[in-house]
Formats: C-alpha cells, sequence, structure tokens
C-alpha cells in the first residue's frame, strides 16, 4: 500500500529457494547468525547506511564528536521462506519473527530481489 515491498516471491519450489537464498546472503555479505532449514528462516545481520546515520544523529552532536569509536551496532533480521507448492515467499522479519520497526525490511527485500533475479 505504501509503495515498500512487503515481500519478494521465487519461483522455485522451497529446496531450490533455500539453497539459492543462501548463496545470496553470502554473496551480498551479510552476516549470517543462525538458520533453521525446518522453520525456514536465516537469522543474519544487516546496517543499512540510512539507519546508521540516523542511529548516529539521535545520540546527538558532543556524543559523537567525543566519542568515535562507539559504532552502530547492526540490527539482526529474520529471512523467512515460505513454501507455496511451486514457489517460495521471502519476508524479512525481526529477530524474534515479528513485524520489523527498523524500516530496513523493504531496502533489504529490494536488495534480495535483485541479485535473486
Amino acid at each position: 500500500a505504501d509503495g515498500k515491498a512487503a515481500a519478494v516471491v521465487l519461483t522455485d519450489n522451497f529446496d531450490q529457494a533455500w539453497r539459492r537464498m543462501g548463496l545470496v546472503l553470502d554473496r551480498m555479505g551479510f552476516e549470517q547468525v543462525d538458520r533453521d532449514r525446518t522453520a525456514g528462516w536465516f537469522l543474519v545481520r544487516y546496517l543499512d547506511p540510512a539507519y546508521e546515520a540516523a542511529q548516529k544523529e539521535k545520540r546527538g552532536f558532543f556524543t559523537n564528536l567525543f566519542s568515535q569509536t562507539k559504532t552502530v551496532e547492526p540490527p539482526t533480521y529474520q529471512i523467512k521462506l515460505t513454501d507455496e507448492g511451486n514457489q517460495t515467499r521471502v519476508t524479512v522479519l525481526n529477530a524474534n519473527g515479528g513485524p520489523d520497526t527498523t524500516g530496513v525490511a523493504p531496502k533489504i527485500l529490494t536488495l534480495l530481489g535483485e541479485q535473486t533475479r
């Protein structure tokens, strides 16, 4: 409704999509924390540049000026694959499997969509 990606649909069955998604995540440089093939999810860390800038801005000018060593921790996301017969739906959730609150999920889906064409 808001023009942002809600899911990516792959024209692969679940087995093919699982292998393909694992390769794509490795190629794109996502840090894989965990995965569960039975449940159909990958747990990854990703630091979006816009999210990082927003977090640094929230800290304030003087905090950023005097504490240069403090970095922004990348949030953890769940890349969920759902079997739909001859195709597989890929969604991005927060680490606990709930809706993403960082606003980065549509960007991740766009990146995944471009890499799985």
